[in-house]
């Protein structure tokens, strides 16, 4: 993932988020648009969640949504494979659900803006590394890939949130 791209993304997802969800914001008076703002931030940051990193990748349906992500990236395929991944949201009563992004390419992977469920929260995003080879980290062509999440994939996850990894080895990585 490219950080700024992934910044950008995320701001842009804001913005959209506020617009689409409170279409009146526009027209309200500046304090009101800021309260609002806030509301939207709460939303975004996990600031209720109890739920440890741990917690969040072994739970079942982030479980599920990742080997479904891993087998979509066609990781034994050189001409094919990319990286998949989605957000991960906890609703209001600790549930954890999972939206998924359109697909990436060979290298990367830009996120959908975050949708949370009602009075839910983004808590984490995963995404795969099909790229990576046990046991040197080579491809097929040779070309080496860092095991793990990227300086651009941890400097691009949403603050307060969890990151998850999979890579070609089996690792799952938090970060």
């Amino acid at each position: 993932m490219k950080a700024s791209w992934r910044s950008f993304i995320a701001l842009l997802c804001v913005l959209i988020a506020c617009i689409a969800w409170s279409p009146a914001v526009v027209a309200l008076p500046a304090a009101t648009a800021v309260d609002s703002d806030l509301a939207l931030a709460a939303q975004i940051s996990p600031l209720a969640s109890n739920k440890t990193p741990e917690e969040i990748a072994n739970n079942p349906a982030v479980k599920d949504a990742m080997g479904a992500a891993w087998a979509d990236s066609s990781a034994d395929n050189a001409t094919t494979r990319h990286e998949e991944g989605g957000w991960i949201y906890e609703d209001a009563d600790g549930n954890l659900t999972v939206q998924r992004w359109p697909a990436g390419n060979r290298s990367s992977i830009d996120p959908c803006p975050p949708a949370p469920p009602p009075g839910g929260q983004v808590v984490g995003e995963f995404h795969t590394h099909p790229n990576w080879h046990p046991p040197d980290g080579k491809d097929e062509a040779g070309k080496e890939w860092k095991k793990g999440p990227s300086d651009e994939d941890k400097g691009a996850k949403l603050p307060g949130t969890t990151g998850i990894v999979t890579d070609r080895s089996g690792n799952v990585t938090l970060y």
